[in-house]
């Protein structure tokens, strides 16, 4: 009559849906970090800069030392997406005025 999910796999779920709320949580921090740091380099705000790394670093040895090291938060490569996000790939360079050429624009 009635079909019911077994406890391992309803637990299974639930541990698994935690797991995304933290990367969720971490990710949200990663990202707001990464936008104070860029903020405050196109502002030339040193000490903001020092800052964030700073809180950083301490949001990761405090990841570690809980037990969490997937926590840890990655600054060096968020910020590196905010500086290039803008910027064509080399490999698509000049694909434009390419395909521009090739339909007689």
């Amino acid at each position: 009559m009635f079909q019911s999910t077994p406890l391992s796999s309803t637990k299974a779920f639930e541990i698994h849906k935690s797991l995304e709320q933290l990367k969720s949580y971490r990710d949200e921090k990663q990202s707001k970090l990464a936008n104070r740091y860029m903020a405050a380099y196109r502002e030339g705000d040193r000490k903001e800069m020092v800052a964030v790394q700073n809180e950083a670093r301490e949001w990761n040895r405090a990841a570690v030392v809980d037990g969490r090291p997937e926590m840890r938060i990655n600054l060096e490569e968020a910020i590196k997406d905010r500086r290039f996000a803008g910027k064509t790939m080399k490999q698509t360079r000049g694909l434009a005025k390419e395909y521009r050429e090739n339909c007689g624009m």
